[in-house]
């Protein structure tokens, strides 16, 4: 029966509380900490409960001053219940879901005055003022997700109208929030957008009505070759992503016109499921199970995440290696793969999720590109392959756009590419096959060598001279 497990839970928390006051004070200021910590993240940690509860629908909707968060997940089991009621408590497992830390849902402090849960066949609130008065405390000393109390005041004729439609479309799981802090409301459901969807499991859609308007975010998986192809639609837009799982780390590129696209420097997140403010420092979106702070917006470079970013590094290196290698190279997932920061500076600027990657990747990459030549600054780069191509050197492909050639030439540089030899470039050389331009700017060059005194430049002019 839900009235036992409520009554257990409920019991041994009152029973704790009443033997020390103390410590239920302190619960309330860690809420308190937690509410403000998670600013902006309590809905999006709501959406995240809902998926390690396999739900396929999430909803918010405000209605007559009082919001209703509802998914057609599992049901809350009497674990779950304590789970929500402790902190720190969750029985979920790291890696196994996004959430694990048992300490998200007290976020909600932050919105209301008074949160009901209705789920399968257990209804309770949580309430300051019925906690205050039990335990004898002014209403500041209490935490308003603690202790459990009987959902004892019938829902308005409305709500209860509101909860029956959702169950009809297959909603097993009710918060009730009342008594809201509106602004902060609205700015919290701001945070939900579509960047939630691509690396969470399970939910398909998301629904949310605030004030006569409404967003939908709707979420199609399929899997083709071995490779996740995600599509996410709102009201406006629909973008597609392929992502590509090796050593439980995912890497989401970016389609348009059915082509993977490199993403712009701020659009390149890091996700740990649910997305962060981190930058990759390529031009895709990585995710994994990097340690975060309590908010989860920020990636922590503990232990943890320094083993992943080293196992990203490795997995980045052979996706290039078996690329560069091939016979059709792939170019436009070779202009994912590049850098899209000043790779010059990565030593000097504040560690952070990018910097500690091109710091790992240039280690991964040693003796890995030797043989890769990359094109001199002397000379154009149709000449250039074709004299590579003659010399059998082998050297980067073109990419779609200059931008990206010289994004990627920074890249392989970094990872131990070098322009090549001058004997080897020339080895071949037919003066025939080059452009007017390459011809000067061939001549060029090695003058320039004659004239610094280079005891190659006889040797290398004479193609050219011929």
């Amino acid at each position: 029966m839900s009235t036992d497990i409520i009554a257990r839970v409920r019991n041994n928390l009152l029973k704790e509380a009443l033997a020390s006051p103390q410590l239920l004070s302190d619960v309330a200021q860690l809420e308190s900490y937690i509410a403000e910590t998670y600013s902006d993240r309590s809905f999006i940690e709501l959406l995240q409960n809902a998926d390690d509860a396999g739900s396929r629908k999430f909803s918010v909707h405000l209605l007559d001053g009082q919001i209703i968060c509802a998914n057609d997940g599992r049901s809350f089991s009497e674990d779950d219940l304590k789970s929500v009621c402790r902190s720190g408590a969750s029985n979920k497992k790291k890696g196994e879901t996004i959430g694990y830390r048992g300490i998200g849902f007290k976020s909600v402090a932050a919105l209301a005055d008074r949160v009901a849960i209705i789920s399968g066949d257990i209804s309770l609130v949580f309430d300051k003022d019925l906690t205050a008065r039990e335990i004898g405390l002014p209403r500041e000393k209490v935490p308003l997700i603690r202790i459990p109390h009987f959902f004892d005041t019938r829902p308005s004729n409305t709500l209860n109208a509101v909860l029956e439609s959702l169950r009809r479309i297959g909603m097993t799981t009710f918060f009730v929030f009342q008594g809201i802090d509106l602004p902060r409301t609205i700015s919290d459901l701001n945070s939900i957008n579509d960047d939630c969807l691509l690396f969470i499991r399970n939910v398909e859609e998301i629904t949310l009505s605030v004030m006569g308007q409404e967003r939908r975010f709707h979420c199609r998986r399929a899997v083709r070759d071995n490779v996740q192809c995600v599509e996410i639609s709102t009201q406006t837009e629909t973008q597609e992503w392929e992502i590509v799982r090796r050593s439980a780390i995912d890497f989401a590129f970016s389609k348009s016109f059915g082509a993977r696209v490199p993403l712009q420097r701020d659009q390149a997140a890091v996700h740990a499921f649910l997305p962060t403010t981190e930058q990759s420092g390529l031009g895709i979106r990585i995710n994994a199970d990097f340690s975060t702070d309590p908010s989860r917006t920020r990636i922590v470079l503990d232990e943890n995440t320094s083993r992943l970013i080293s196992d990203v590094a490795s997995e980045v290196i052979e996706m290039l290696d078996i690329i560069l290698t091939g016979e059709r190279p792939d170019n436009h997932t070779l202009s994912c793969l590049a850098a899209n920061i000043d790779l010059g500076s990565v030593d000097f600027m504040r560690p952070c999720f990018r910097t500690e990657l091109v710091k790992a990747l240039r280690e991964k990459a040693k003796g890995r590109f030797g043989d890769l030549v990359l094109r001199p600054s002397w000379l154009n780069l149709i000449d250039f392959q074709t004299m590579a191509k003659a010399s059998k050197l082998a050297y980067l492909p073109k990419l779609p756009s200059d931008e990206a050639d010289e994004a990627l030439h920074q890249t392989m540089k970094l990872l131990g590419a070098r322009p090549p030899e001058d004997a080897k470039l020339f080895d071949k050389l037919d003066p025939a096959t080059l452009t007017d331009q390459g011809k000067r700017e061939v001549g060029a060059y090695v003058k320039k060598l004659r004239d610094i005194g280079s005891l190659q430049a006889h040797a290398l002019l004479r193609p050219v001279d011929n």
